[in-house]
């Protein structure tokens, strides 16, 4: 009986009809790949894309490249922060992942404390 199969395979292998109408689990595996493939592709190009808002430039000065926002422990500047996203909506810094879309969305200073437990905690 394995050696049969066997000699079906090496005839599907070698035959020319078997590489034009390949088995059909090999054509659901191929199929798989292929959309695999696409799906991977445009995840890739979707997170590549950064559009700069109206006022990006500004944003990114008190945002993206400010003590206040990115290392501040403090609530005020976690308060500060939030207020401005709010003034610049849909704004966003260029090295957030993907996902964050606005401060309060991602990992900051602070972030999941209440109140400062003490302004000299740090």
């Amino acid at each position: 009986l394995a050696q049969a199969s066997a000699q079906r395979v090496l005839a599907c292998i070698f035959s020319t009809e078997a590489s034009l109408n390949p088995p059909p689990a090999m054509k659901v595996v191929a199929s798989f790949l292929v959309v695999a493939l696409v799906v991977l592709s445009g995840t890739q190009e979707a997170e590549a894309k950064f559009e700069p808002c109206k006022t990006q430039s500004t944003f990114d000065v008190i945002m993206c490249t400010s003590h206040m926002c990115s290392d501040c422990k403090l609530a005020w500047c976690m308060q500060t922060c939030q207020k401005a996203q709010e003034e610049h909506s849909g704004c966003r810094c260029e090295d957030w992942p993907e996902a964050r879309a606005s401060f309060s969305g991602g990992a900051f200073e602070g972030k999941g404390k209440v109140g400062d437990v003490g302004d000299y905690s740090m």
